[in-house]
Formats: C-alpha cells, sequence, structure tokens
C-alpha cells in the first residue's frame, strides 16, 4: 500500500466531518492567523487520528485536500507547517524527504495518538513507513507489533528502537549506597505492584509506548555501526538476545509479594547508541540509558524509564563496556512451600561453590531467584543438607550449611514437594575447612532427626558449630577467634497465597571479621 500511494501522481483526501470551511482560510490567502485557524479546524478530523491514513499522507508527493462539500482547501506543500504541527512530522519529510534520515523511535512516535479498528493494524500500518516486510495474520493480536520491532531490528543499527517509555530523572527503587545500605541493615519499604515498575522485555507493546520519543536521534558514530557486527541481534527462545553497552552497577530494590518483602538487588544502567535534545546537533543532547535488571539464569528485563546519561561516545571505552543481554518480559517471583529466601547473605567472602544433598531424582535443592532462593525439588523429604562455600583466604574456607530437622515419622515416604506438610526447625552450621581437610558432611543414609544439644548451640550431627533455630523466630551469633564473626537471623513465615499450611523461612545471615562494623550489626539483628 504504501509504494501504491508513493507512485500515485495524485492523491485526495476528503475530510468528511470538516463542515462549513471558512473561505477566509483557504490556501493562498493572506490572512494573519492563517496557520493558526487551519490547525485548530484541521486538528479536529478523525482523518489526523487513524492509523493506516498516516502512510497516505507520508508516502505520495502530492496530496489535496478537500472539506465535505468537496471545496479544496489546501495542498500537502502550502499547508506542510500546518500539517507537521498538527501530526509532529518533519516539515522536510512533507515535502518529500528520506524517511531512512529519521530515526526510528521519531517515527513510531508519529503513530503513538493514532488508532486502528483491528489490534494487528497498529502494526501493519508501518510496514510502509520502515520499509520492512512481515506477514499479514489477522488474529494474533500484539503480536503483530513484535514482529514488526523484530524485522526493524535485524534491518538498521539503530537503537532508538529501544528507546521507547517515560524519562525520568532518575530510576524508580534505586538508592544511594550510604554505610546501613552497604551492610545491607536498612529495612528496605515494600512497594505494591501498581506502585513499581514493571519487569518487561526489549520491545515495546505499542506505538503509544513512543510518545514521548519524538526527540530522540540515533548516534552516528563508528561504534554505532559496529556494536552488532560480533553479535548481531536475534530472537532466542522467545526473548531479544542483543549486546549492549553496560555504563555502570545500580544498587536497587526487588519485592516479594507474599510475603510482603523487599530486599536489595544490583540493576544495570545500560547505554542506547541514541540521543535526546541538543537540537540537530550531531553531538548534541544526551545519550539515554534504560534500566535493567537480572532475573536468573542469564536473562534480563527492563523498565519503561528512559534516563539521560551525559556520557562521551568512545569506541575503546564502549566496546570494553559491552555485553550480551537476553531480554524477557519476566513475570513477578513467587515463593512456595518449603523455599529458604535468602534475603541477607554474605558478600564480602567470595563464593566458591555450592555443595548439595542428592536423592534419587537428583539435587535436592535448586537455587532460583537470583539465586536467592533454596527450593526443594521431587524427590526431597526437607532434611536434606545444602552449603555455601566462602573463601576466607587463599588456603582456607567455611562452608555455611542450611539443613531442616524432619517433622513427623523418621522414615516417611512422602515427597517434601508432593503437599504443604509441616517441616522442622531450620539449622545452620558453620564449619571451616582448608585444602588438606574434607568439609564435614552429614549422614545421608537416611532421614536423621537433629536434636539440639544445648550448651553452645552444637549439634550432635555436625562436628562444628551449629544451632537449631527456632520458631516462629530466632537469632544465633557465633563469635571465634579462628573464624569471622557470624550472625544470623531466621523467621517462619506463612504464605497467604498458597495452599493451607504452606510455610517459606527468611534468612538473614552476616559474616565479617570482627570489628566496629562487627558490633554493629550484632546491635541491629534484633530489628531485622
Amino acid at each position: 500500500m504504501f509504494r501504491w500511494y508513493k507512485n500515485a501522481e495524485l492523491c485526495y483526501v476528503y475530510l468528511s466531518d470538516l463542515v462549513g470551511w471558512d473561505d477566509g482560510v483557504q490556501d493562498g490567502e493572506d490572512h494573519p492567523d492563517r496557520d493558526g485557524a487551519i490547525r485548530q479546524r484541521l486538528g479536529q478530523c478523525r482523518w489526523f487520528t487513524r492509523g493506516w491514513t498516516l502512510q497516505e499522507l507520508l508516502a505520495p508527493r502530492h496530496v489535496q485536500f478537500y472539506v465535505s462539500d468537496w471545496r479544496e482547501i489546501g495542498n500537502k506543500v502550502g499547508l506542510h507547517r500546518v500539517l507537521s504541527a498538527i501530526t509532529g512530522i518533519d516539515k522536510d519529510i512533507l515535502l518529500g524527504g528520506n524517511l531512512s534520515n529519521v530515526s526510528v523511535a521519531r517515527r513510531m512516535s508519529w503513530a503513538s495518538d493514532r488508532k486502528t479498528s483491528r489490534i494487528e493494524d497498529a502494526a501493519y500500518c508501518l510496514l510502509g513507513i520502515f520499509d520492512v516486510n512481515i506477514p499479514l495474520i489477522y488474529g494474533e493480536g500484539p503480536k503483530a507489533f513484535r514482529r514488526l520491532q523484530e524485522a526493524i531490528m535485524v534491518s538498521t543499527y539503530d537503537q532508538s528502537l529501544f528507546a521507547w517509555g517515560q524519562f525520568v530523572d532518575s530510576p524508580s527503587d534505586i538508592f544511594d549506597q550510604d554505610s546501613d545500605t552497604r551492610l545491607d541493615l536498612r529495612t528496605l519499604p515494600w512497594k505494591s505492584i501498581d506502585q513499581r515498575p514493571r519487569r518487561l522485555g526489549l520491545f515495546a507493546d505499542s506505538p503509544l509506548d513512543f510518545r514521548a520519543s519524538r526527540d530522540i536521534r540515533p548516534v552516528d558514530h563508528q561504534y554505532a555501526h559496529a556494536l552488532y557486527r560480533n553479535r548481531a541481534p536475534s530472537i532466542v527462545s522467545g526473548g531479544v538476545m542483543t549486546n549492549m553497552v553496560i555504563r555502570r552497577r545500580l544498587p536497587s530494590v526487588a519485592y516479594l509479594d507474599d510475603p510482603e518483602l523487599a530486599y536489595k538487588e544490583e540493576a544495570e544502567l545500560a547505554i542506547l547508541l541514541c540521543r535526546v535534545g541538543g537540537g540537530t546537533s550531531v553531538n548534541g543532547g544526551k545519550l539515554i540509558g534504560i534500566v535493567i535488571r537480572p532475573c536468573g539464569d542469564g536473562y534480563y528485563s527492563r523498565t519503561d524509564e528512559l534516563v539521560p546519561v551525559d556520557e562521551f561516545v568512545s569506541f575503546y571505552r564502549f566496546h570494553n563496556w559491552t555485553r550480551p543481554r537476553h531480554f524477557l518480559p519476566w513475570p513477578d517471583f513467587r515463593l512456595r512451600h518449603g523455599d529458604i529466601f535468602l534475603r541477607r547473605w554474605p558478600s564480602g567472602f567470595r563464593k566458591i561453590d555450592d555443595w548439595r544433598a542428592f536423592v534419587s531424582s537428583g539435587p535436592s535443592w535448586r537455587r532460583v531467584c537470583l539465586e536467592k532462593v533454596l527450593r526443594p525439588q521431587d524427590g526431597a523429604r526437607g532434611n536434606e543438607y545444602f552449603c555455601i562455600i566462602h573463601e576466607l583466604n587463599s588456603s582456607e574456607k567455611i562452608g555455611i550449611t542450611l539443613k531442616r530437622t524432619l517433622c513427623g515419622p523418621a522414615h516417611s515416604s512422602s515427597s517434601f514437594s508432593s503437599s504443604p506438610r509441616p517441616f522442622g526447625n531450620l539449622l545452620v552450621d558453620a564449619s571451616s575447612f582448608n585444602d588438606q581437610t574434607a568439609i564435614p558432611e552429614y549422614n545421608l543414609r537416611g532421614p536423621q532427626s537433629i536434636v539440639d544439644s544445648g550448651g553452645g548451640g552444637r549439634c550432635r550431627e555436625s562436628p562444628q558449630y551449629s544451632h537449631v533455630m527456632a520458631i516462629p523466630s530466632d537469632t544465633w551469633e557465633l563469635e571465634r577467634d579462628h573464624l569471622p564473626r557470624i550472625y544470623a537471623k531466621v523467621q517462619r513465615m506463612t504464605l497467604t497465597g498458597g495452599e493451607d499450611g504452606s510455610e517459606v523461612d527468611i534468612v538473614d545471615l552476616f559474616m565479617l571479621w570482627d570489628g566496629p562494623l562487627a558490633q554493629r550489626i550484632k546491635r541491629a539483628m534484633p530489628d531485622l
């Protein structure tokens, strides 16, 4: 259709809802308020709100406009200033300029306030404007607009395709790193779903998402053209795999809804190779950043916030910052019965390994939600251990082990995940070892009840230091000269959205060498 209009000698636009046109403001008349008067009248016409009429305005060279009684009110060239003010389309484009010189985001913004009768037509009416081809499949709904963006992505280096959303001075749920947040001592406020940014994929849902993107233009720089050469954008597992310039990491807040908890997470600020503001200067204005958040298993999501970034484009700097990212829209994570949520965990000691018990079907635990959640797997009965190994120095390690006590018959054959059956208290153990000694292991030949022997919190199954945490909440302090100070708190919480009896354990654990910071954490533990 776009080519059909473009090849036409002359196109006529009949404005059926424009009645009673004033001859005093016809094209060619010398009237001081001519443009303003015409804009006011024309801007109310339905023709300027329809999706398919955008290509009818852009494609043909010669267009004449008529009112309801077929009186001519002007042509596209004579009315180009008025048409530009109504539609936001560049004047030189209305006069026949090359559409490929306009950024993807700006072209999308021209359609942001237009409507189509069918959802799919919001994409199909833009095919000629972006010079791409996709099959027309009516009935696919919003998928059509995604397929349009996929076709555009592989045909241009212009990353303004991803510059949709709303501009903000600073992203939501990002905080400054003061001493409390570095130590993870701050209690982060929880927000409901409607108060926090959604975790979205890299593509927009509709042209409406580009409403604020009309002043965005691509960076015409050597690196902008080189970004995709080593890894061309592609669709992998339903998401977008592409290179991104990662400027810096951002301390941020993530949320669970059942129970209502907020916790620290590390987001990233990715720079898109496009600018906003600064007039028409090639190097004017600021680059555009988007906030991306890890989702686990190598996937990332983004928010709909656009952040102006004052950064100089350097080939070598940007090359060093470039990383592959796999984008998918990501649902909010939900805990389920038996999960152990590691809300706070030591970050000052390098984690080198995980050791876990095995059952007949494989590992008894799996780490999910960016390794913050220990989830029991099929076949697990609930008392299998999970040990996280941290490095103290080049030769010494420490293993922090979590293991649930059994609740019920010692040799129950029912799977832990088969139903929300009760489970026992959580044991926390700290065992040091070195390259010449193996880490102490628990007896895995069969379910064994763990009994707190008292007298310092020692447990008969652990050869070193452990404590069985009381329900519903308990704290434990381990202070030994040869070990870092360990402070742990465990809370048993009920899931309101699960089956009756669904519970999870929330773990806050700190580990650091003795000193003022250790004493500060010790004092703060009861209030966490």
